[in-house]
């Protein structure tokens, strides 16, 4: 069995393969900041032609998908390290027909194979 590479070595594949985008410049590492990632974010936005993007919209946008794509609001709560899930469902705009549609397929009696799970 293959080894897996290592983080040194994915860093070295990382830097050969951006060394080749044009604009690339290293910087040494450090942690983003708020504005660094707005900055980013923003640029990409205007090579897209998409105008003025927030990266708290990239977040709500992110949510909204994974709820629809899951249908698990507790998992995209925990993404989103919201403690209370009415906070995600105002979060993710949550309309009453999707919370229903949630809660069918979610329930355990809604369940593909359970019949008559109160009948044991």
């Amino acid at each position: 069995m293959k080894d897996l590479p290592t983080e040194e070595d994915a860093q070295r594949q990382f830097e050969r393969i951006a060394a080749g985008l044009p604009g690339y410049r290293p910087k040494p590492p450090a942690p983003y900041t708020a504005r660094a990632i707005s900055i980013i974010v923003n640029k990409l936005a205007r090579r897209a032609q998409l105008g003025r993007v927030h990266p708290h919209m990239l977040r709500r946008a992110f949510a909204c998908h994974m709820l629809v794509a899951s249908k698990n609001i507790r998992a995209v709560q925990d993404l989103l390290g919201h403690d209370n899930v009415g906070t995600t469902q105002i979060y993710t705009h949550l309309t009453i027909e999707q919370l229903k549609d949630v809660h069918h397929e979610s329930h355990p009696h809604e369940q593909k194979g359970v019949h008559d799970a109160g009948k044991r």
